[in-house]
């Protein structure tokens, strides 16, 4: 019963239906009240997805008509049409005469075989891609490229109430882990590249610093870090000092934008 007044609050909003004709029952549920009660209790909320058209943002009240923002929509979809579902068929097969649908198809044919590119002959040759790349030279595969990563060095570290920090980082890369050696200094220069070889460019780069002890280790600064092609620095700042760190992505052959 929600169902079929709420139906008929939108034909009301939209000029389609008068509110005369809501049932009394109906009146409760689109002025979002309690049936037995009479308290708004916020039964409902709605809101409108348009494609097409402008000069409405799909407001509209359920219980008055309030339609002038949508007649203003709907005529503006004749100069700002949107593709709300579709279907590709052949042009022949919209002709209706079943001789002029061959003769149609017939030129179609004709005109593809007059203007299509011509396959070449030979084999394209992909040399130095490895197995990265089709028989065609395509990419197998979207969002791949080379990555180098280093961690360039940390300040500002505490780790130590006594003494300066034990320091060393990690990175993290998919599965992919790799260490710094341990430097006994609050600013560290650690200077570590990393080659991870070809990745997956969706991925995430972890970079963590910790503090080397006896019995445990001490997480100073963790950040994470989406990676774009080219070549970045950037720093991280933690609760215990920041590190700074850079990488080059780049994107193999063919392949190009945010991810390659």
């Amino acid at each position: 019963q929600i169902h079929t007044c709420l139906s008929m609050g939108v034909a009301v909003g939209l000029g389609k239906m008068k509110i005369s004709s809501v049932p009394k029952s109906c009146k409760s549920v689109l002025q979002n009240k309690d049936f037995t009660t009479g308290f708004s209790s916020g039964l409902h909320r709605h809101f409108t997805e348009m494609s097409g058209g402008n000069g409405w943002l799909g407001k509209f009240s359920i219980f008055k008509n309030d339609s002038i923002g949508y007649m203003i929509w709907l005529k503006s979809l004749k100069e700002h049409p949107d593709i709300v579902s579709y279907s590709l068929r052949p042009l022949y097969q919209l002709v209706p005469n079943k001789l002029q649908k061959k003769a149609v198809k017939a030129a179609i044919e004709k005109y593809l075989e007059e203007t299509a590119v011509k396959k070449s002959p030979k084999e394209p040759r992909c040399r130095g891609y490895g197995p990265y790349l089709s028989s065609n030279c395509c990419p197998l595969h979207a969002s791949r490229g080379t990555l180098s990563v280093t961690i360039v060095r940390g300040w500002d570290l505490f780790g130590d109430d006594l003494s300066v920090t034990d320091g060393y980082a990690k990175m993290f890369y998919g599965s992919i882990q790799h260490r710094t050696k341990m430097i006994e200094s609050n600013n560290p220069w650690w200077n570590a590249e990393f080659n991870l070889g070809k990745v997956d460019t969706r991925l995430v780069l972890k970079i963590e610093v910790w503090d080397e002890d006896p019995k445990y280790d001490d997480l100073l600064v963790h950040c994470e870090k989406y990676l774009s092609p080219g070549t970045h620095t950037f720093t991280c700042k933690g609760d215990y000092g920041s590190v700074e760190a850079k990488y080059t992505l780049t994107c193999d052959p063919y392949l190009t934008g945010e991810k390659c």
